[in-house]
């Protein structure tokens, strides 16, 4: 069976809807068979989380923007802006890793 993966990392059924989609897709062929399927799905899980160990650890050695050289720490403004600049390079998984310590946090508060 034809799949397209979107750039975002969202599906498309056919060729006309991930164009429409208007993100860089990648066609792949997805076994239909059970055990085609789980080997692809276990395949492709262990490449995203491959991606996302790598995400983690470059986050992790690369140092956001320095703070101002007469602020011992960065402020919260500056820390908000660095992030928002960092999002739009984040990986799928690394947004929505964010997303769920955002929801657990809310969740506690609650």
């Amino acid at each position: 069976m034809r799949l397209y993966i979107c750039a975002d990392g969202s599906y498309a059924g056919t060729q006309a809807d991930a164009k429409a989609m208007g993100k860089g897709w990648e066609q792949v062929e997805v076994p239909t068979d059970k055990a085609g399927l789980i080997d692809y799905l276990n395949a492709r899980y262990e490449s995203i989380s491959r991606a996302w160990d790598a995400d983690v650890q470059e986050a992790r050695q690369s140092p956001v923007n320095a703070p101002p050289a007469h602020e011992t720490a960065p402020s919260y403004v500056h820390q908000s802006v660095a992030f928002e600049d960092a999002w739009q390079g984040f990986s799928l998984a690394l947004k929505l890793h964010f997303a769920a310590q955002a929801m657990e946090a809310a969740r506690d508060a609650l």
